[in-house]
């Protein structure tokens, strides 16, 4: 399993996130060429049509990137290296920040410290909030980077 299938397939166990993030939480892959967009079938619990414009559910995007060996740690005798690797997890809502508040805070305490098997330990690096969505009218972004670490076998 990938890190960022791993990711998403953690933060979906977590019922209280689900219930916050109504639009769904999504893979950066999974979602492919399309994006996060109304007419992307990987994606329709994210906007709802309403009077004629589509409005963006409170949803997640996962997007792991830079995954990679940073050979602090390499061992010959067992073919182990360690590898860094780092995740954006972009929250939108439409109009306001009170869910994507909540649902980062959740996640937040999810995955701050934890190790988890086939990614390692995740810590936050950064946040990027109170954000406009350039792609989308009248839709909050917050972005909230996390690395993670763990020895894989070469």
């Amino acid at each position: 399993m990938s890190a960022e299938a791993t990711l998403v397939t953690a933060l979906l166990t977590n019922g209280d996130l689900t219930d916050v993030l109504t639009g769904g939480i999504y893979s950066y892959k999974a979602l492919g060429e399309k994006g996060l967009v109304p007419h992307n079938p990987a994606c329709s619990a994210a906007s709802t049509l309403t009077t004629g414009l589509y409005l963006m559910n409170p949803c997640l995007v996962v997007n792991v990137r830079n995954d990679r060996p940073d050979y602090q740690r390499s061992d010959t005798d067992t073919q182990e290296t360690s590898w860094t690797g780092d995740a954006g997890l972009w929250f939108y809502q439409e109009r306001g920040h009170d869910d994507i508040t909540d649902a980062a805070e959740l996640v937040y305490a999810q995955l701050q410290s934890r190790v988890f098997a086939g990614l390692g330990l995740c810590q936050l690096v950064s946040v990027l909030d109170n954000q406009t969505a350039p792609e989308f009218d009248n839709v909050t972004l917050r972005r909230d980077n996390y690395r993670f670490k763990r020895i894989k076998r070469t």
